[in-house]
């Protein structure tokens, strides 16, 4: 009985720390052209599926962004982009959308 109970204990606690909160393993691809740029960084503080429509939606709006993805299991961004926009711009709107999203 005791080994069946550390079985489940073990079992649950396992789950509990792989699965990101509950969250499905994202399965979106990103769809890089021949003329395209790739921009991937990090967002430590995104928990949330708020935080990622906050961060994709914002992303979207700027100019030369073609596809936005937060992973919320790697907590990182990848963005897509036309490279006459800089990543450097892009690299600053990111940092100012990790001070707005809801999780700390």
């Amino acid at each position: 009985m005791r080994v069946i109970l550390a079985i489940l204990i073990l079992s649950s606690l396992t789950l509990t720390f792989t699965s990101c909160k509950g969250f499905p393993e994202e399965e979106r691809m990103l769809v890089v052209g021949d003329t395209d740029a790739v921009l991937v960084l990090p967002v430590s503080n995104a928990g949330c599926k708020n935080c990622q429509q906050i961060m994709e939606d914002n992303l979207l709006k700027e100019k030369g962004v073609k596809q936005a993805i937060l992973n919320l299991h790697t907590k990182k961004v990848s963005v897509v982009y036309n490279p006459t926009t800089t990543s450097e711009m892009l690299k600053n709107k990111v940092k100012s959308l990790k001070a707005i999203l809801p999780c700390k």
